[in-house]
C-alpha cells in the first residue's frame, strides 16, 4: 500500500494540471453531492408539528408498482361513510390541494394552499400563532369567506405585520379575509411535499371557486375521488383497531359500488380497489 501511494503522488506530481484539475472537479462534486442530499434531507422530513400525533391517523393507499403507502384519495360519499360507519375515530378531517394568484394589495404571487374541512385544525391538534384557525362555522355555505396564512407567507407578505389578521387578501378574484397565522414549524400534513409547503390555507366550502376543474365535479359520484382524510383516534383506541375498521368499510364499498377500471394505454386497463390502510 505504501509502495502504491508512492507512486501516485509521483505521478500526480509529473502532471499538476490534471492533478489541479481532478482536485477541483471532485471538490465540486462532494459540495454538489453534499448540498442536494441536504436539501432532499429537509424536504422529506416526517416529523409533523402537531398536537399528539401518534394518534394522529392517515387514510392511505398501497401503490401497485411500489408497494409504498401513499396518502389515498376518497370521494366525497366515501368521507361521509368513514365518519357515520366507524366509531374509532373522534373526529376527522378533509383537504385538498390548490394553486392560485394571492393578491396582497396590488402584488401577487402564485401559491400553493389547501381547502380543509372545518375541523381539519380541531382534528390534528394546532393552534394559531396569531388569532384563530378555520373551524366547522367557516366551513359552511354562505359563511364569510376566510384565509388563514402561513408563516413564511405571513412573513413575506406582511413583514410579520400583527396587522395581517384582519387585513383582506384575494384568490381567485376573491376576497377572503385573514383570520389566523399558522405556526412557523406547520407545512401541512403531506411531509413528503416540503418543496411545495400551503402558503394558505380556506374552508372547503370553496372548492368550486379555487380547486382545479378535477376537483369541482359531482360530490355525489363515488369514481370522484379528491380529498385526503385524517382522523384522531378515540379515547382507548389503538392504530390496530383503526387499521381494522378502515380496511373492513374500503372492502365493503369495493363489493357495492366498485370503481371503474383504470385504462393504462394500449387497450390494457387495471382493476381499481380502494383497499385502504391507516397509516
Amino acid at each position: 500500500m505504501r509502495s502504491d501511494i508512492v507512486l501516485a503522488l509521483r505521478r500526480l506530481r509529473r502532471a499538476p494540471i490534471f492533478t489541479l484539475f481532478s482536485i477541483v472537479t471532485l471538490a465540486l462534486a462532494i459540495g454538489v453531492v453534499t448540498a442536494v442530499y441536504s436539501l432532499i434531507r429537509s424536504g422529506l422530513r416526517t416529523e409533523l408539528s402537531i398536537g399528539d400525533a401518534s394518534s394522529v391517523v392517515m387514510i392511505a393507499k398501497r401503490s401497485s408498482m411500489t408497494d409504498a403507502l401513499y396518502p389515498a384519495s376518497l370521494s366525497w360519499p366515501d368521507y361521509q361513510d368513514l365518519i357515520q360507519q366507524t366509531d374509532v375515530f373522534q373526529s376527522t378531517a378533509a383537504w385538498t390541494t390548490f394553486t392560485n394568484a394571492l393578491v396582497v394589495g396590488d402584488s401577487s404571487e402564485i401559491v400553493f394552499g389547501e381547502l380543509v374541512s372545518g375541523d381539519y385544525f380541531a382534528t390534528i391538534g394546532l393552534h394559531a400563532e396569531r388569532g384563530r384557525l378555520i373551524d366547522s362555522g367557516d366551513d359552511r355555505p354562505g359563511a364569510p369567506a376566510v384565509a388563514v396564512l402561513s408563516a413564511s407567507a405571513w412573513r413575506r407578505r406582511f413583514a410579520r405585520d400583527p396587522r395581517a389578521v384582519g387585513s383582506t387578501i384575494r384568490l381567485a378574484g376573491r376576497p377572503f379575509e385573514v383570520i389566523g397565522i399558522a405556526p412557523e414549524s406547520f407545512r401541512g400534513l403531506r411531509p413528503l411535499v416540503r418543496f411545495a409547503s400551503p402558503d394558505v390555507w380556506v374552508p372547503l366550502s370553496h372548492a368550486r371557486a379555487l380547486a382545479p376543474s378535477w376537483a369541482r365535479q359531482d360530490r355525489g359520484r363515488r369514481d370522484h375521488t379528491w380529498l385526503n382524510v385524517v382522523g384522531r383516534l378515540s379515547a382507548g383506541r389503538q392504530m390496530a383497531d383503526a387499521e381494522r375498521q378502515v380496511q373492513m368499510l374500503s372492502d365493503r364499498i369495493d363489493a357495492a359500488e366498485p370503481l371503474p377500471d383504470l385504462g393504462v394505454g394500449n387497450g390494457t386497463y387495471v382493476k381499481q380497489q380502494r383497499h385502504w390502510y391507516a397509516l
